[in-house]
C-alpha cells in the first residue's frame, strides 16, 4: 500500500484562513496574525468543555474557526471592519458562522456590552492585553 504524506489542509482544515491573513498582513501591514498552532486552542477548549469564548483580535478569524470547531460560541472582537467582514466569510465559508458573533469596535467597549452569564475562554490575539481588557473580561 503506497501511502501519502498529509498535506497542510489535512493537518490544519483552516489553512486557507491563515494563508489568507498572512497574504492580508504582507499587503497591508496592519497587525494582522494568525495564532501560529490553531489545534492547540481546539484542544484546550476541548478539554475544558469550553461553551463560552471570547477573544480581543479576531483578524481574518483563524482562531475563531478553531474555537467554534470544538461547539463552543466565540464572540470574536476586532476592531478593524476589513477584519471583521472578512472573518465572517471564511468562517460561513467553513459552516462555523452561526457558532460565531462577530462584534467590530474596541474590546473595552465592546466587552460591557456583551450579555453574557460566564465565559470559560478569553483569548488575547496577537497582542498583550491592557489592564482595562482584563478587567472587562473578569466582569463577564
Amino acid at each position: 500500500m503506497i501511502t501519502t504524506a498529509p498535506t497542510t489542509a489535512d493537518r490544519d482544515p483552516f489553512s486557507d484562513i491563515k494563508i489568507a491573513t498572512l497574504a492580508h498582513l504582507k499587503q497591508h501591514g496592519c497587525g494582522c496574525y494568525p495564532y501560529s498552532d490553531g489545534s492547540l486552542l481546539a484542544t484546550l477548549t476541548a478539554a475544558t468543555k469550553a461553551t463560552t469564548v471570547v477573544e480581543l483580535g479576531t483578524a481574518l478569524g483563524y482562531s475563531a474557526a478553531w474555537f467554534a470547531s470544538t461547539g463552543a460560541h466565540v464572540h470574536a472582537i476586532d476592531s478593524d471592519p476589513v477584519h471583521s467582514r472578512r472573518a465572517y466569510d471564511h468562517l460561513a465559508r467553513h459552516n462555523l458562522a452561526d457558532r460565531v458573533s462577530l462584534h467590530t469596535g474596541e474590546g473595552t467597549h465592546i466587552l460591557p456590552t456583551l450579555a453574557l452569564t460566564g465565559t470559560d475562554i478569553a483569548f488575547f490575539d496577537g497582542h498583550a492585553p491592557t489592564v482595562a481588557a482584563i478587567r472587562a473580561c473578569v466582569m463577564l
